[in-house]
C-alpha cells in the first residue's frame, strides 16, 4: 500500500499537464473522440472541467478518478505524443515528452492496480 502511495499523486505541474492534454485534444488538432479515444468530445470537455477544479490547490490524487477516468487521460496523453511534433511539445504542452512519458506510466501503474484481475491471469 506504501508503493500506491507515493505514486499515486500528481503534482500541481503534471495536473497542469493534464489539463493542457485535455486542451489539446479538445482544441489542438483534429481527432475522432469515439474512434480513438472511446468517448465522446463532451465528456472530454467534462473531465478538462474537472480537472481543473481538482488540480487548483494540491495537485490531484489518483485515488479520485475512477479507472475510466484514468484510462480516457492516458489515451489522450498517448494522442497528443502521437499527434504533436517534439519540437512542439513543450511549447504545447509545458512539459517533455519525457515528462508525458512518465505521466502515462503513472496512470498505466494506476490502473493495473484498480483494475480487476481477469480469471486466466491466475492460472
Amino acid at each position: 500500500m506504501s508503493k500506491m502511495a507515493n505514486t499515486s499523486r500528481l503534482s500541481i505541474q503534471l495536473c497542469i499537464y493534464l489539463i493542457n492534454v485535455l486542451n489539446e485534444v479538445l482544441h489542438g488538432f483534429s481527432v475522432d473522440f469515439v474512434q480513438t479515444l472511446g468517448t465522446t468530445q463532451g465528456r472530454v470537455f467534462e473531465m478538462f472541467q474537472r480537472l481543473k477544479t481538482a488540480c487548483e490547490s494540491e495537485g490531484l490524487s489518483l485515488e479520485l478518478l475512477s479507472a475510466a477516468d484514468a484510462r480516457l487521460l492516458l489515451r489522450c496523453s498517448e494522442v497528443c505524443l502521437a499527434e504533436i511534433d517534439m519540437e512542439e511539445f513543450s511549447t504545447r504542452l509545458g512539459e517533455t515528452a519525457e515528462t508525458a512519458f512518465n505521466v502515462n506510466r503513472q496512470l498505466s501503474n494506476y490502473l493495473e492496480e484498480v483494475s480487476p484481475k481477469h480469471p486466466s491471469s491466475n492460472s
